[in-house]
């Protein structure tokens, strides 16, 4: 299995720990679709994750992000083939490292890169 970077939070005695680190491929949580991440944001919860303010993290490790862009890698779910670009937003389940897998989530193809009304 490959590994992949992502911001990993450990817990450490009492507090917590974050750190940009290699996540091994085998640990991703299951799902039915494995995207590359090609853009990721963190939001309001990551941000007390990783600074141990407060206690939001239930499960450790834990790998911060929510919403995602990239693409396809591979797919057991009919609705998405390797190659397919797709934006996910408001995830909980699967976090964004350089690598996510996705179970039961609609993510629709993101806008045409062109848009019609001004095609310059």
């Amino acid at each position: 299995m490959a590994t992949f970077k992502a911001i990993r939070i450990d817990k450490a005695d009492k507090d917590t720990t974050a750190a940009l680190t290699q996540f091994d491929e085998a640990d991703l949580m299951e799902g039915d679709v494995t995207v590359r991440v090609e853009w990721s944001t963190l939001n309001y919860k990551d941000g007390l994750a990783v600074t141990g303010k407060a206690p939001v993290v239930r499960r450790f490790p834990m790998i911060a992000g929510i919403d995602f862009a990239g693409t396809v890698e591979q797919s057991t779910d009919p609705q998405w083939k390797a190659g397919d670009k797709v934006i996910v937003k408001g995830l909980m389940r699967a976090r964004s490292g350089q690598k996510v897998t996705v179970q039961d989530e609609p993510a629709p193809p993101p806008p045409p890169t062109k848009n019609p009304a001004h095609p310059k």
